[in-house]
């Protein structure tokens, strides 16, 4: 099947796969057509433009996303339930949800899908235009999620990158994805990717390594390195010839897990919610990390202010990157971390990842290094992860230790004052550690 935009997904051969159930059951597009007319009833006679979309698992969620475009209305999309839709209730008028799902309390109006309502005719809808606004909200891991606007265009355009670099090493796979289709992450590749690309998407977002085993077909698996950290390796694995990783650093001990499980080869990309797709890589059979290779659209300049990306996937002009990096080839480069981990403390600049690293190699403890500002004063705090600090003995480092430990290696100022620790990383939908939730604990 050739590649499709946005506009032909309800146009294309009747007979397509669009969807396969855990059941192995497929799902035509005739299919999913009707089922987009049924949920466009639900919003005749809302005289509101922004809905918000409740629902998680792809196929629905796709039937959703199309019905409010194709009624010219803009979706607004950010992962989560309950607190999310109180929290920013200012970017939407409306929430649509499926009859099915449980009840839930929303602070506006509520569109509700019934499967049972005659669908609406094709010809009454409209195919939206490439502008068309699609409002995006950052995970709000290290504070308040932010609101990115892209556009079915712009959507479109990154389809034209992903179904270039990942069509090929997905043929015959069904897209299974353990991300929220609301995050731009599982937007692109649960929905934009598998629709563009003409693959299968699972019905169901998988929560859990065993609902990977219901699906009869290759599988091609869109997840996060806190997934695949957290697998359990004896258990069975299903054919997995394709595995994207994103939302975080891929770190030795995830990649390790999964190989152990499935030896599937690991595919990476680097973006973030306003960039799109980066730059993308692949690790093979070799243990060592390769480096990353921008995408043929994109363009990096280094400026003092940091490395600036162009790229048509940007809603305008260039932007400046919150990574630093090295570039290896005219088109590849490595990450060295990122540019705000850089703190100011008595007219000294500090790095936070840095930090990290020191303490780590020589206290063998694994730790999220913070600026806690207390009075006019500001310190550096660290949270031990106990679970991934092979020397954690149930109770932190004393001053003196630390100090001793220390000395000599890093600045006085850089050495951690105040010490906390956690079971595991507050980790949110999209696989990112909280950083918020963690500054709470001073």
């Amino acid at each position: 099947m050739s590649k499709m935009p946005f506009v032909t997904w309800l146009m294309g051969p009747t007979q397509d796969i669009v969807a396969q159930q855990d059941d192995g059951k497929a799902i035509f597009r005739h299919d999913f057509v009707t089922d987009v007319c049924v949920a466009s009833r639900a919003l005749v006679g809302f005289e509101g433009q922004s809905i918000a979309i409740d629902e998680e698992h792809p196929y629905r969620f796709t039937v959703l996303l199309c019905a409010v475009l194709w009624s010219g209305c803009t979706p607004v999309l950010f992962p989560g339930r309950g607190a999310q839709f109180e929290a920013l209730q200012a970017s939407y008028e409306a929430v649509l949800i499926d009859a099915a799902d449980a009840p839930n309390t929303y602070p506006k109006t509520v569109l509700i899908v019934d499967s049972d309502a005659e669908p609406l005719s094709l010809e009454v809808l409209k195919a939206p235009h490439a502008n068309r606004p699609i409002r995006l909200f950052t995970s709000g891991s290290s504070g308040t999620p932010k609101c990115i606007e892209k556009t079915v265009g712009l959507m479109d355009r990154e389809a034209d990158v992903t179904t270039r670099l990942f069509r090929s090493v997905t043929e015959g796979t069904v897209i299974q994805s353990t991300v929220d289709p609301r995050h731009l992450y599982g937007l692109t590749f649960n929905v934009w990717f598998a629709m563009s690309a003409g693959r299968p998407m699972a019905t169901t977002r998988c929560v859990y390594q065993e609902q990977l085993l219901t699906l009869p077909s290759p599988v091609a698996l869109i997840t996060t390195p806190t997934f695949m950290r957290m697998l359990e390796t004896s258990l069975a694995a299903p054919i997995l010839p394709f595995v994207l990783s994103a939302g975080g650093p891929l770190s030795a001990e995830a990649k390790a897990t999964l190989k152990a499980w499935s030896p599937s080869p690991i595919y990476e990309i680097y973006g973030c919610t306003e960039t799109g797709v980066v730059a993308s890589r692949a690790h093979k059979d070799s243990d060592e990390t390769p480096d990353w290779t921008l995408i043929d659209e994109g363009a990096l300049n280094e400026t003092p202010d940091g490395w600036v990306l162009t790229s048509p996937l940007l809603t305008r002009g260039g932007m400046t990157l919150d990574d630093r990096l090295t570039m290896t080839g005219e088109r590849t480069f490595r990450l060295l971390g990122r540019r705000d981990r850089v703190v100011k403390i008595g007219e000294v600049r500090l790095s936070l990842t840095e930090v990290e690293r020191v303490v780590e190699r020589t206290l063998g403890l694994v730790i999220r290094a913070l600026p806690i500002v207390q009075g006019e004063r500001t310190f550096i705090g660290a949270v031990v992860n106990e679970k991934l600090s092979p020397q954690w003995q149930g109770a932190l480092p004393n001053r003196r230790a630390v100090t001793k430990a220390l000395y000599g290696v890093l600045d006085p100022l850089a050495r951690p004052r105040l010490w906390r620790s956690v079971e595991d990383w507050p980790i949110n939908a999209q696989g990112k550690v909280e950083t918020q939730r963690l500054l709470e604990l001073f």
